[in-house]
């Protein structure tokens, strides 16, 4: 098993009904996660019709922690377990201000799930420039295997894209 990511975009919102089921395929979504920052607009407990537009396997749990562990260390100096801990606090600046945009490089990537969710399509955005950012730079320091990774969520992001992690 390993983690599989879906892209795509949001249709319209549905009805919310007891005979949903969470699918990451053209059908339907419903929003139920603990991570409300990555969420943007779209709204909890509640149920979108979706185009998923790709998919790609990050590869296994592991693997994919270790990949943003170096992603974490491209653009930060310091201790991932660190930063993870005061994460929560940066999450209550971030939304306090409202400002998504002024939140650290990858931030919403590094502070989520590594086994299910949603990204919103406001922070697949804020990734995707991000992505474009620091590209030179993971070129330049990935070796082959984590900037194939890198290059596959620069093209998941942007465009008011929404990312399911499954």
């Amino acid at each position: 098993m390993g983690l599989d990511i879906s892209y795509g975009k949001i249709v319209k919102e549905k009805e919310l009904n007891e005979d949903l089921e969470i699918h990451y395929d053209n059908e339907e979504l419903i929003i139920n996660q603990p991570f409300k920052f990555q969420l943007g607009s779209l709204k909890e407990d509640k149920a979108y019709e979706t185009e998923m537009i790709g998919s790609f396997c990050a590869g296994s749990y592991g693997g994919y922690n270790g990949w943003r562990e170096r992603l974490f260390s491209l653009v930060n100096d310091g201790n991932i377990q660190e930063y993870w801990d005061k994460s929560n606090d940066l999450i209550e600046k971030y939304l306090e201000i409202n400002l998504l945009n002024e939140s650290e490089p990858f931030f919403e990537l590094i502070n989520f799930s590594d086994c299910e969710g949603v990204i919103g399509p406001e922070v697949s955005n804020k990734l995707h420039i991000d992505f474009e950012t620091y590209n030179n730079l993971a070129k330049e320091r990935m070796d082959d295997y984590d900037y194939d990774l890198y290059q596959k969520f620069m093209k998941a992001t942007g465009n008011n894209k929404i990312i399911c992690f499954h």
